[in-house]
This record gives structure tokens, C-alpha cells and sequence, in this order.
């Protein structure tokens, strides 16, 4: 997804410009379509990995993620999906991988998601 250089990275914080907040919103909506498609495909062992923190994106008014206490669960299972970079994927040496065009002292992250289809 093309993503203005000015854009910040917010290193798992909040994201305040609601602009950039929809841009990962929508990142996280196609991985989910995806993951579901296939899951409902028969691959059942599908796993959709988005881009950034979710509670930066979808509940950071909340002091803990929901999903970290005891007896909790994620308060948007539906489409809150951990990220690429939580599961040890480098987004960027990926991104380079597949030539995208980007620059190498970039300060703004990279929206892309991966979903692992078995």
C-alpha cells in the first residue's frame, strides 16, 4: 500500500492522525478477508499477520490489551490480527525482497500484511 513518506512510524504507539489510522485499518480488513476466504476454503490452518501494534490501531484508549489478561479476550477477534514484525517476520527485508521501492533510511512504516496459507 503506498504510503506518503511523511507518514511516522508510531513504533506500537497510539496513532493519532485518523488518516493514517484507516490506512492501517484497511490493512488489517484485507488480511482478515483473506485469512476467512481460505479458512472457509477447507485451509483451516490459516494464519493472517497485519501490520503494527492492534491496540494502536483499534482500542488504544485502553490502559492493557484485553487478550494479555487472565481470562480475557480480544474485544475485536474479528479482525485484530498480530503483526508481522510480532511474529519475527522483517516487513522490510521482505519488502526489498520483492523489489518495492522504498527508501532505506525510511521513516514511515511499512502497511503490508502476510497471510500463511497451509
Amino acid at each position: 500500500m503506498p504510503i506518503a513518506e511523511t507518514m511516522p512510524d508510531y513504533g506500537g504507539g497510539p496513532i493519532s492522525d485518523e488518516t493514517h489510522r484507516r490506512f492501517f485499518i484497511k490493512t488489517y480488513q484485507i488480511v482478515t478477508d483473506i485469512e476467512s476466504t481460505a479458512f472457509y476454503m477447507g485451509y483451516h490452518l490459516t494464519i493472517g499477520l497485519a501490520a503494527g501494534n492492534c491496540r494502536a490501531v483499534f482500542c488504544s484508549e485502553e490502559k492493557r490489551c484485553w487478550s494479555m489478561q487472565k481470562g480475557r479476550a480480544c474485544i475485536r477477534p474479528n479482525i485484530g490480527r498480530p503483526s508481522m514484525e510480532a511474529a519475527g517476520i522483517d516487513a522490510v527485508a521482505m519488502a526489498k525482497h520483492l523489489n518495492w521501492k522504498i527508501s532505506k533510511s525510511a521513516p514511515y512504516p511499512i502497511l503490508a500484511g502476510l497471510v500463511l496459507i497451509v
